[in-house]
């Protein structure tokens, strides 16, 4: 759901009254304005904030940035450096809101966020190549399937 038919909603219905989102699971509470069906499909349901899409995406930089230093060839490098850049272009398009909207849902910016999760999932399946170290193949293995489960 898009974050301005949210904040209509929220506006409409009082923020705090008529319904309330949990931002760690995804479900409804208290909402008697909506049917069950409604309820169901789950169309007022927070996946992913800003804030949270933003730790995501520093986190993941600094795992590549480990990477990129631990890589022992240049093809490597490049294609770790290429996607280091895709992850600053997102997050300074990103930082440029302002902190108070940091709640709303995480909507892509900008097109190179798909990019990025191509590049990811190629790294992933030639990370036995690319990234030699066994703690930075682990850390890179888990933030690449967290951000596998996002919805971009």
């Amino acid at each position: 759901m898009r974050t301005r038919e949210i904040a209509k909603l929220s506006h409409r219905f009082g923020a705090n009254k008529a319904w309330s989102l949990n931002l760690h699971q995804p479900t409804i509470l208290n909402a008697p304005h909506l049917s069950d069906d409604v309820a169901l499909r789950g169309l007022m349901t927070q996946t992913t904030t800003i804030h949270s899409f933003l730790n995501t995406l520093t986190e993941l930089e600094n795992i590549l940035d480990d990477c990129y230093w631990e890589a022992s060839t240049l093809a490597d490098k490049d294609r770790i450096y290429n996607l280091i850049n895709l992850i600053r272009c997102e997050a300074s398009e990103l930082n440029k809101l302002s902190v108070q909207d940091h709640h709303y849902p995480y909507e892509p910016v900008t097109s190179e966020i798909r990019e990025l999760k191509e590049g990811l999932h190629f790294l992933q399946s030639d990370m036995r190549h690319t990234v030699l170290r066994t703690k930075t193949a682990l850390r890179l293995e888990h933030l690449i399937a967290q951000f596998a489960t996002l919805r971009i």
